[in-house]
C-alpha cells in the first residue's frame, strides 16, 4: 500500500464517523499538502532496510500532527488566517470551537494510528515511536515553539481576541515579544518546525530497526534541525509581506535570512554523506528544500 492509498483509507474512516466531526475531518484531509514529513519518514526507513508497511503508521501520524498544527495555527488567536491552500480555513467554515476540537481529534487519533495501524512492527517499536512523537511535539518541542511565536503575533493582542477572564495582560512578562534577535528566532524555528521533522526522521529510522546506532542518531538529529531551519527560513522569506512574518524577517534582515537558509541547506547535504544509500535522500532535499 502506498502512502496515498493509506491516506485515502484514513480519510474514508473519518467520512463514516459521526457527524459533524467525522465528515469535517475527512473534508479537511482532502485538502492535501506536499506530504514532505511522511515522505521523509518513509524514505529514512527505506534507507536503513525497512519497508513501506512498517513506516506507514509513523508517516500517517506525522501528517496528522502536522495537519492539526495547521488548524490551530490558522485560528484567530494565532495567525488569524482566512484561507489555506486556496480553501477557507476550518474556523471560517465551521466556527472556532469546531476547528479547535477537530485539531484535538487529529492529534489524539495520530497516537491511535501509531499504536494500531496494521504494520509489521513490534509493540516495543510502536511504544518507542509514540514516545518520540510526544517528546518532539509537546511542551518541550513544537507546541513550545508555537507559544513563543504566538507572543510575536500582532493578532494575539488585538482587542476582543482574549477572553474577559484572561490573565495574560496581568503578567507583564507575557506582553513582551519572545523573538527579538537571531538567536531567539532560530531557536523558535528549531522548536516549532525542526522538532516535527526530527520526530518524522527518527520514527522512520525506528520503523526499520530495534537497535539505535548513536552515530546515526546524532546524524539524523542534526539533519532534522538543518532541514527544519532551512524550510522555515525560506517559508518566511516567501511570506515576508505578511504582517507577522515581515516583523520576523526584519529582526535579522532579508540578506541574513537568505544566507542562513543556504548555509543550513548545505549543512543538511553534508551531514547525510556518512549515511547508507543517501543519494535518494539528497535528491529529496534538493526537491523540497532548495
Amino acid at each position: 500500500m502506498s502512502f496515498d492509498e493509506a491516506y485515502h483509507a484514513l480519510q474514508q474512516r473519518y467520512k463514516v464517523q459521526p457527524k459533524p466531526l467525522g465528515p469535517a475531518v475527512s473534508e479537511f484531509l482532502a485538502n492535501k499538502g506536499k506530504w514532505i514529513r511522511p515522505q521523509l519518514c518513509m524514505l529514512i526507513g527505506d534507507m536503513f532496510g525497512g519497508n513501506k508497511a512498517a513506516a506507514m503508521p509513523p508517516a500517517l501520524a506525522t501528517e496528522m500532527v502536522h495537519m492539526y498544527s495547521l488548524i490551530h495555527d490558522d485560528l484567530p488567536c494565532m495567525d488569524d488566517a482566512a484561507s489555506r491552500r486556496n480553501v477557507p480555513t476550518l474556523h471560517v467554515r465551521y466556527g472556532e470551537a469546531m476547528a479547535v476540537l477537530l485539531g484535538d481529534a487529529l492529534l489524539s487519533d495520530a497516537f491511535h494510528v501509531l499504536a494500531s495501524w496494521p504494520a509489521p512492527l513490534l509493540a516495543s517499536q510502536r511504544l518507542l515511536m509514540s514516545q518520540v512523537l510526544a517528546e518532539h511535539i509537546g511542551s518541550s518541542g513544537m507546541v513550545l515553539g508555537q507559544v513563543w511565536d504566538s507572543y510575536n503575533q500582532p493578532c494575539a493582542s488585538k482587542p476582543g481576541k482574549q477572553s474577559e477572564h484572561s490573565h495574560r495582560d496581568k503578567d507583564h512578562s507575557l506582553q513582551q515579544p519572545w523573538i527579538h534577535n537571531e538567536e531567539t528566532l532560530l531557536h523558535t524555528y528549531h522548536l516549532k518546525t525542526s522538532r516535527l521533522f526530527c520526530a518524522s526522521v527518527l520514527m522512520g529510522y525506528y520503523s526499520s530497526t530495534q537497535q539505535c546506532d548513536p552515530k546515526v542518531y546524532t546524524c539524523l538529529k542534526d539533519l532534522s534541525n538543518y532541514l527544519g531551519l532551512t524550510y522555515q527560513l525560506r517559508d518566511d522569506l516567501k511570506d515576508r509581506h505578511d504582517k507577522h512574518t515581515k516583523a520576523l524577517v526584519e529582526i535579522v534582515g532579508i540578506k541574513r535570512m537568505e544566507h542562513l537558509a543556504t548555509s543550513y541547506f548545505n549543512k543538511a547535504l553534508e551531514v547525510i554523506t556518512p549515511l547508507p544509500n543517501h543519494h535518494q535522500l539528497k535528491d529529496f532535499i534538493h526537491r523540497y528544500f532548495s
